[in-house]
């Protein structure tokens, strides 16, 4: 466990961003902070990267004087994007809620099979390669492919 920080994930007005430089861009790890949100459950690294924590490279920020403002314009950004996202998604969930789906036809989970179409097409394709291979397997059928003699190739033949 690193250094601890505290995120509000829901929070719609403020953003908690964490600088160091030995934070680890690992997508399994944080290395050295320890990002969890309010109710003490662990944030996901690559999520947490994106929105909360920032590599400080220090001879960058001592040669840049704007090297801070830029990084917190840039997670400002995806704080707004996010925010934004967030909106459209509650909207269209809205609607779907509220709009009128009477008349649609009630479908029993029993009954509904996603991949019903797609297995049908594998199961044709399955088919065919089951029909050729059959036939190119007997040498004595007139409908395999490439002449044979006495069940042998052309190339075993001569």
């Amino acid at each position: 466990f690193g250094k601890p920080l505290i995120v509000n994930r829901s929070s719609g007005t403020r953003v908690e961003l964490f600088f160091d430089d030995n934070i680890s861009h690992s997508k399994d790890c944080t290395k050295i902070v320890d990002v969890r949100d309010q109710k003490g459950q662990p944030v996901w690294p690559v999520y947490a990267q994106t929105h909360y924590l920032c590599r400080a490279e220090p001879l960058e920020s001592i040669c840049d004087d704007e090297y801070f403002v830029k990084i917190v314009k840039d997670k400002e950004s995806m704080f707004f994007r996010k925010l934004d996202a967030r909106a459209s998604l509650t909207s269209s969930m809205l609607k779907a809620r509220t709009s009128n789906l009477s008349g649609l036809d009630p479908v029993s989970l029993d009954e509904y099979d996603a991949w019903s179409k797609e297995k049908q097409q594998l199961s044709l394709q399955l088919n065919s390669v089951s029909e050729d291979w059959r036939h190119e397997a007997d040498p004595l059928s007139p409908s395999s492919k490439g002449s044979r003699t006495n069940g042998l190739s052309d190339l075993e033949a001569s």
